[in-house]
């Protein structure tokens, strides 16, 4: 082959990782084991850790059946991967996969139990509104997947509701600290729901922990999108002790606006503070915080959880539910 010849099949693509592009040139006999080498070199992310997000259809016939190791040898030739391609590169270095994560990174906490939900009409307020609508003009909504028609939204928390964090200092891995059930609750859930994550925690925190629970090539489910905490915005809600307190919430509207298949009727947000979904109590279900995660292995609130949303998820209007007693519909408790 001449080197003209050779220059023509030469291929660049470009990933997108923390905030900047990254250029990797390829030869059509390399690999995506060349790809994830040639980008740990750039990013410090070791290949193991690295999922590449939109460089290659996940249907095509030349991947579909075969394992990570075996996708990482084909050659990039048989992949149909288009000149100047651009993906994403998801994963986190080494070094910072287990660091604490920061102090002004900590969600301010209150006593959840000390909500109250009689002061919903006071979360909307003029000023809460507001910020609303301010926080609507900045925030992006960068999709992983594509909707699907038909389909319920589920909005999942994680700290403390999929994940203790706590227990971060003792894990060896980070399934260590995932709730029991927790793959079988999200390839569950898909069925009948889109799924997306909100974390009150900054963008690459969520990024580690969705990698490092392997969201991203389950190919079972995906993932529809991620939030992170510059989407929310403070407001001061009233607690029963009389006191007002101000916490950052997670109000639905910004996710409905720009995605308007999305609403209250088909809308359900799971976390375990009540807090959070003080804009949209309606719908908002309360799990308990997940804690002890090495020792608290028999937790089944994953389990019932996935029996409440398959019962609910043929509903039409999840405005008519009330899904505070969540454990009543499904049994699990008998009404007083």
């Amino acid at each position: 082959m001449s080197k003209e010849e050779e220059t023509k099949e030469s291929l660049e693509i470009f990933a997108k990782w923390n905030g900047k592009e990254y250029k990797v040139c390829l030869k059509p006999e390399q690999t995506i084991c060349d790809v994830k080498e040639s980008l740990f070199h750039a990013t410090q992310v070791l290949p193991k850790r690295q999922k590449l997000i939109g460089l290659f259809n996940a249907g095509h016939e030349e991947v579909k059946g075969r394992s990570q190791a075996e996708v990482d040898m084909i050659p990039i030739s048989r992949l149909s991967i288009p000149n100047k391609k651009k993906f994403m590169l998801v994963g986190t270095p080494e070094e910072s996969i287990f660091q604490e994560l920061k102090p002004e990174e900590m969600p301010d906490v209150f006593n959840d139990f000390d909500y109250d939900p009689r002061a919903v009409g006071y979360t909307r307020t003029e000023e809460n509104m507001s910020k609303l609508h301010n926080r609507l003009k900045t925030t992006e909504i960068h999709l992983i997947n594509e909707p699907r028609p038909d389909k319920k939204l589920l909005v999942l928390d994680l700290d403390y509701t999929l994940l203790d964090m706590k227990a971060l200092d003792k894990a060896t891995s980070t399934r260590d600290i995932m709730r029991p059930h927790l793959e079988e609750f999200l390839i569950a859930a898909f069925k009948k729901y889109d799924i997306a994550f909100w974390s009150q925690t900054h963008w690459k925190w969520i990024e580690m922990k969705l990698s490092e629970m392997g969201c991203f090539n389950n190919p079972h489910y995906h993932v529809l999108f991620a939030l992170d905490r510059k989407s929310m915005f403070p407001i001061t809600t009233h607690a029963k002790e009389g006191k007002d307190h101000t916490h950052e919430v997670k109000a639905l509207e910004i996710i409905w606006n720009k995605l308007p298949q999305y609403s209250a009727k088909n809308t359900i947000h799971v976390d375990d503070l009540r807090r959070n979904f003080a804009m949209n109590p309606q719908s908002g279900l309360k799990v308990h915080a997940f804690k002890d995660a090495l020792q608290n292995r028999e937790d089944k609130e994953l389990f019932h959880l996935s029996q409440y949303l398959d019962f609910i998820g043929d509903h039409e209007d999840f405005t008519t539910l009330d899904h505070s007693q969540w454990k009543y519909t499904i049994g699990l408790k008998k009404p007083k």
